[in-house]
């Protein structure tokens, strides 16, 4: 997807990954029935995947086939009627609630939606004041008068949903699951490895601070960390070199027949150029692990005795099929892209930086 294709439609996919090989959670016997449990699924159904192979060789499907890939594509998302296991949903269940959403149904799900708010504060006051139950708090970087970045998210608690739930003696009864709930972020500037290495810096900050005023209000504090140590403008965060931007000269430039400078900070002050944020397209690991506990139902097990098992990037690689890009590298080279666009258009003999 091309960044026109992404601003038009500005959707991602997070797909939760069970790692049954993790001895923490999952004893061998466990792991066997659960891989079996697993490996015994069929998520899509044959038509929809040889659907999605015609419409990638071919750039596309005729009208007819693809309204049958919509509908094949919807239904395989929805919450299967059929009914569930109850001791199996339950013997996951006491591991993780997230190893009983994955592994305990025959079927896959969306478990949540994230639709993007431009205010996410007024956002939370009006589901609150509406009484819907949102989680305790906005995560994130605080609001303040500054530049957004990376994002601040929140979400409303998972409903229990009614379920057919399968007994041990063969009969049905009617329980209730909770794998759906709600959230919303405010997206924000893209950092760049200096700009996240400072981000990460300054929520050690703030813990120092909450951990010696345990009475304050967290926001309050982290708000002013952010102003003390972060730059209150983003044409200062783009001439740090500290958020990803692309760059565009500007309409209005000077035309008394001056040469531009060749530093990307004076074509910057001197309106040469002006920099377009590129908008963070990934989540935070820090508050997204909050978002998921505070909407489970319980806090699980684990053995740490067990050594965790490694994944990296590379193993993930493998695990899909395809190469995990590096997201720094994709914010630079359309930052680059853009500043070697900008160059030939000024007529400069090299790339501003």
């Amino acid at each position: 997807m091309d960044g026109e294709e992404l601003a038009r439609n500005p959707f991602r996919v997070f797909t939760s990954l069970l790692t049954t090989a993790d001895p923490r959670f999952f004893d061998a016997d466990l792991r066997s029935r659960l891989e079996t449990f697993l490996a015994g699924r069929e998520l899509f159904p044959p038509e929809l995947l040889a659907l999605a192979d015609r419409a990638a060789a071919g750039h596309g499907l005729p009208e007819e086939d693809a309204e049958r890939f919509l509908h094949l594509a919807v239904s395989a998302f929805e919450l299967s009627p059929g009914p569930v296991d109850k001791v199996w949903c339950e013997t996951l269940e006491r591991i993780s609630a997230v190893a009983a959403d994955i592994g305990g149904v025959r079927s896959t799900h969306i478990n949540h939606l994230t639709p993007r708010v431009l205010d996410i504060d007024e956002l939370y006051r009006r589901m609150t004041d509406r009484g819907i139950q949102m989680i305790d708090t906005i995560q994130g970087p605080p609001a303040w008068k500054g530049p957004d970045v990376l994002l601040r998210q929140t979400s409303f608690r998972a409903l229990d949903e009614p379920r057919a739930m399968r007994l041990a003696d063969g009969g049905v009864t009617t329980g209730a699951l909770r794998v759906r709930f709600g959230e919303v972020e405010a997206r924000g500037i893209a950092l760049t490895h200096d700009g996240r290495a400072l981000y990460d810096r300054l929520l050690t900050l703030v813990d120092h601070e909450v951990a010696r005023h345990p009475g304050v209000d967290r926001g309050e504090l982290a708000r002013g960390v952010w102003e003390e140590h972060l730059p209150h403008t983003e044409r200062e965060l783009a001439a740090r070199g500290l958020g990803w931007f692309t760059y565009h000269v500007a309409p209005d430039r000077p035309r008394d027949g001056s040469r531009p400078p060749a530093a990307l900070g004076e074509l910057l002050e001197r309106g040469w150029l002006r920099a377009e944020p590129i908008v963070y397209e990934d989540f935070l690991p820090r508050s997204a692990a909050g978002i998921f506990q505070s909407n489970l139902s319980g806090q699980g097990v684990r053995d740490n005795g067990q050594e965790g098992t490694a994944h990296d990037a590379a193993w993930l690689s493998g695990a899909i099929g395809r190469d995990v890009l590096d997201p720094f590298a994709l914010y630079a080279r359309q930052q680059n892209d853009s500043l070697a666009r900008a160059a030939r258009e000024l007529g400069l003999d090299g790339v501003p930086g």
